[in-house]
């Protein structure tokens, strides 16, 4: 199955796919990020990586499956929460699914945060209105063996007659695991302080927001220097598919907070085809 890759990040959405359905093969990406576009280019270097998904090219490309994990800052509680059609990044699902009225593929497989079901009527219509039927699944890390409790939804849409793609569907590795670790994410609030320096941003954002912790725990302030290849393996990837591409820490930092872990998501479309 060629599979078209939209806002495709570092590809980890594909990745996942690729654990449940072993014939699932990209034949292009798109990500407006351009160390996105360097990691894709890296490990994917006979597959064209194009820059944006209003690229009329998109839409003449001949694919059996679309993959997308839309950007999620309007939906997601560290987000703005601007919402799935005001939004301004969130709504770029409605030109992602431009590309899927075009391109007319056997299925169609969404990654997001939870806060996307608020929106599900929406998104649901419109994956109806192009007779795609969709099934929903959620789905936390630690659920699939990696310690951290970073929890996302998949949907699995596919075309009438298509529900065979749940039979075909290789069920992935499940171990429930210690969620240890805090949740990689681009928004770590202790990255560079010192413990002095957390330990009073702590107390005045206790004192602030008069909650218990402050502000969450910090993975930064747990592993220190080491952080990015911690994220990196808390992600499920292999030792230097982000870290040793010669990108900014910040660009690291982005591309594993905002990623799709391979095994999580791999359970969470197995676990949304299995409905059909």
């Amino acid at each position: 199955m060629q599979v078209l890759s939209l806002c495709s990040g570092y590809g980890g959405l594909e990745l996942a796919l690729q654990r449940i359905l072993t014939l699932a093969v990209p034949v292009a990406f798109c990500d407006i990020y351009g160390p996105a576009r360097q990691v894709l280019e890296t490990h994917y270097p006979d597959v064209p990586t194009y820059r944006n998904v209003l690229d009329p090219a998109l839409k003449e490309i001949r694919a059996g499956a679309v993959t997308f994990g839309f950007p999620c800052q309007d939906l997601s509680n560290a987000g703005n929460r601007a919402g799935l059609i005001e939004g301004k990044r969130s709504s770029l699902f409605f030109s992602c699914m431009e590309v899927v009225e075009a391109v007319r593929p056997q299925a169609v497989f969404i990654e997001n945060v939870p806060q996307l079901q608020r929106y599900r009527d929406i998104v649901d219509g419109t994956l109806r209105d192009l007779h795609l039927e969709p099934r929903w699944a959620t789905v936390k890390a630690c659920e699939a063996g990696l310690p951290h409790k970073r929890e996302r939804t998949f949907i699995a849409a596919v075309r009438g007659g298509s529900s065979w793609l749940g039979n075909c569907a290789t069920a992935p590795a499940q171990q429930d695991v210690e969620p240890s670790f805090p949740t990689p994410t681009v928004m770590d609030m202790g990255w560079g302080r010192s413990r002095d320096e957390w330990s009073t941003w702590i107390d005045n954002q206790r004192a602030k927001h008069r909650n218990g912790n402050g502000h969450g725990r910090s993975l930064y302030q747990l592993c220190g220097e080491g952080t990015l290849l911690v994220m990196e393996h808390l992600m499920g990837l292999p030792t230097g598919y982000i870290t040793n591409q010669g990108l900014s820490v910040g660009a690291q930092r982005k591309l594993l907070g905002n990623g799709v872990a391979p095994a999580q998501g791999a359970l969470g479309l197995y676990r949304a085809l299995q409905q059909f």
